[in-house]
């Protein structure tokens, strides 16, 4: 698990969340902390002589940190913990640390709100692991009701395969079916339709049809959301410069949700 953190101090929920999905999951935790400075970061990554005029540190604090830290998780029941600090943007951050994790967790709230959507558009874009972004608040770490939105494409798929373990211990799933037979990547393989995917994994799920124009999509989605605990979504089944022509769902939902979303590209 990989939790990036607002706080240079353990605990919140990021890191709480992390914490608890690791132990019952019997895994490790990093928490990455990310420093005001970096959060509204996107594009290039930043020279480090620029970064080191961002923001100051003195130099017994990592260390520090790493201590109260790993002292922490061992109260969570997390044995195998590590400290981090970020040393360039988010979405930079993600695709690097990616590669040595299965799950980032990350709190809405880490990303000043004029720059949310670019920001985590990036990050999910680059982050090549599913990413759980949770609403302000301590969050649930198991979800009861939760809401699949589909659409046929490969993003969906990836979705939907990185949240089995939530899945499984869901109390009730339901697919939102918004797939057109013309987009749809999955229409030849038949073996692997959503339903029948997850019921070969224990998994009952319910099909609902989702009916909106594409244009229209995101905010459809949100309000099917209401009253679940998850939504798990494919992120940017288009590029990024149709979705922000035609006001995608990936940027709605990111926008403007109030529940926990599991997202992959």
């Amino acid at each position: 698990m990989l939790a990036l953190v607002p706080e240079s101090t353990p605990g919140g929920p990021a890191a709480e969340l992390g914490a608890r999905l690791a132990k019952r999951w019997q895994g490790t935790l990093t928490a990455c902390h990310v420093p005001p400075a970096l959060r509204p970061l996107s594009g290039a990554p930043v020279e480090p002589t620029v970064l080191s005029l961002l923001y100051e540190d003195d130099t017994d604090a990592p260390a520090r940190a790493a201590r109260d830290f790993h002292a922490w998780a061992a109260t969570m029941g997390v044995d195998h913990a590590h400290w981090v600090q970020a040393a360039s943007g988010i979405a930079q951050t993600l695709h690097v640390l990616g590669a040595w994790h299965d799950l980032a967790v990350m709190q809405r709230e880490l990303i000043p709100a004029e720059h949310l959507v670019d920001v985590l558009g990036e990050a999910l874009l680059g982050a090549r692991i599913p990413c759980l972004i949770i609403p302000a608040g301590r969050a649930a770490d198991v979800y009861a009701r939760v809401l699949i939105g589909w659409n046929g494409r490969q993003e969906a798929a990836h979705a939907l395969r990185a949240a089995l373990p939530l899945l499984a211990e869901a109390r009730e799933v339901v697919l939102a079916d918004g797939s057109h037979p013309a987009e749809d990547d999955l229409k030849a393989w038949p073996p692997f339709a959503p339903r029948e995917y997850l019921l070969g994994h224990g998994i009952e799920a319910h099909a609902k049809r989702l009916r909106a124009d594409p244009k229209e999509a995101g905010a459809a989605l949100l309000r099917e959301a209401e009253g679940y605990d998850l939504l798990v979504i494919g992120a940017y089944s288009h590029s990024r410069t149709r979705e922000r022509l035609l006001g995608g769902a990936t940027r709605h939902v990111l926008a403007h949700a109030q529940l926990p979303l599991l997202m992959m590209h």
